[in-house]
């Protein structure tokens, strides 16, 4: 998998691949000193090449990102307690 982009303030959770190895996932976002965090989201993306293909809108910082069995839904959980299913 190509490496991730990175920026200053920047970080980037990222889960194994489905299970036909076609597609990451991964959680983004951003934090500016003590302020809340920016751009949260988790990013379905392309295993070759690296490039989102779908977005999910997060409220608070991702924390963990992972694959169902069925290889086709996203869990994603973050520090709101939240636990969102993405299909």
């Amino acid at each position: 998998m190509p490496a991730l982009p990175k920026s200053p303030g920047r970080w980037t959770i990222s889960a194994p691949g489905s299970g036909d190895s076609r597609f990451t996932a991964r959680g983004i976002g951003y934090k500016e000193d003590h302020g809340p965090y920016m751009d949260t989201a988790v990013e379905l993306c392309d295993a070759k090449t690296g490039e989102p293909l779908a977005r999910g809108e997060h409220a608070a910082s991702v924390d963990a990102v992972a694959f169902l069995a069925d290889g086709r839904s996203v869990l994603a959980g973050g520090d709101d307690g939240e636990l969102h299913h993405w299909h």
